[in-house]
């Protein structure tokens, strides 16, 4: 009852006395990534953030371009091959997951900017735990699977 709440809340106090540096190590592991992945921008797209704007990233978002010699789900392949996850975003277009499908729904649009980022879209980890080897790693690895596609 009120022990185990008064529990969670004092847990929850401590958590977020780290919480700004969660956020650091966040930004400082999606920044990296976005520098070290500049050289590839004929290929990736990569989240901009505005200036003057702070963004907490859950997952480091990639968008494989339509001139991209590969797709997704070959990039994505390559990396977990070599114990890089990677995850599609979430739900993609609503109006095609089969839970909606056949439900009453407006769209305005055919939905092709929504289809073409679940098609063409995935996350690779940012968390905080992840280490600058480990996201050096990630940055090799998409390198050279880039490398390998431009042949």
């Amino acid at each position: 009852g009120v022990h185990l709440v008064l529990h969670e809340f004092l847990v929850g106090l401590q958590q977020l006395k780290k919480l700004e540096q969660v956020n650091e190590t966040r930004i400082a592991n999606t920044n990296f990534y976005t520098k070290k992945l500049a050289e590839f921008s004929e290929y990736l797209q990569l989240p901009e953030i505005k200036k003057g704007n702070r963004h907490t990233f859950y997952a480091y978002p990639i968008t494989v371009k339509e001139k991209a010699p590969f797709t997704r789900n070959e990039i994505a392949i390559f990396l977990e091959q070599n114990s890089i996850e990677t995850r599609p975003f979430f739900a993609g277009c609503m109006p095609d997951q089969p839970a909606f499908r056949d439900k009453p729904h407006r769209s305005v649009g055919n939905l092709a900017v929504s289809r073409r980022i679940r098609d063409r879209s995935m996350f690779i980890g940012c968390h905080q735990k992840i280490t600058k080897k480990e996201t050096q790693y990630v940055v090799e690895k998409i390198a050279e699977f880039i490398g390998k596609k431009k042949k």
